[in-house]
């Protein structure tokens, strides 16, 4: 939903934002699927809470700004 507010212009954001909402960036997770296993377990369950830090990470520099 947030994604086709940003794209629709429904929101201040601009549409490259869309890149960085939680669905596209958990899609880029599952290149750390490729990861062999003992790594794996530590990068993917971190990366959903990075997913989330980069999106409003984001959104608050847009704003300040």
């Amino acid at each position: 939903m947030l994604g086709e507010a940003v794209v629709l212009g429904q929101t201040a954001f601009p549409a490259w934002l869309v890149v960085l909402t939680p669905l596209v960036t958990s899609l880029l997770g599952l290149v750390w699927m490729r990861v062999p296993q003992p790594a794996r377990c530590v990068l993917f369950g971190g990366w959903s809470n990075l997913v989330f830090t980069i999106m409003f990470a984001a959104m608050l520099t847009l704003v300040v700004i």
